[in-house]
């Protein structure tokens, strides 16, 4: 359901990851990335650290999509971002009937990495449950 109303094109494809969890040193942690939603120039990109948003640019997304369980890398123009992303489990769905067709895989896994603070503060992420998603839509 898309309670934001968001109108996409007849064509439209996007790459999303996301995590909420709690860090080693009891600080609250949650992320948000995305690629190919939101063409308007400005980003969905940011995390959080103790609810202090850090605003982030472009994400690259970088994954095999011959096999897609195998590990994902997410950059950010910016190098505040590089998370690699382990995929356990997978949901999927495959539609294709004559007007309509959707491919969705998301996958369910840990991410590793570091991400930088707007103070500069370097986050390590080690086994950080979350989610990624590879999505190509057309109607």
């Amino acid at each position: 359901m898309d309670w934001t109303a968001g109108f996409m094109r007849r064509e439209t494809f996007w790459n999303w990851a996301s995590t909420a969890f709690t860090l080693e040193d009891g600080r609250s942690f949650g992320l948000n990335l995305s690629c190919g939603v939101n063409e308007t120039s400005f980003t969905e990109n940011a995390f959080w650290l103790d609810g202090k948003m850090t605003r982030l640019p472009a994400i690259d997304f970088v994954f095999d999509k011959d096999d897609i369980r195998n590990p994902w890398r997410m950059t950010s123009l910016d190098k505040k971002v590089d998370l690699l992303f382990y995929p356990d489990s997978k949901r999927c769905e495959k539609i294709n009937a004559l007007f309509i067709a959707s491919r969705f895989t998301q996958l369910i896994g840990k991410f590793d990495g570091r991400v930088i603070s707007e103070e500069g503060e370097t986050i390590s992420l080690k086994g950080c449950p979350g989610w990624t998603e590879d999505h190509y839509a057309k109607w």
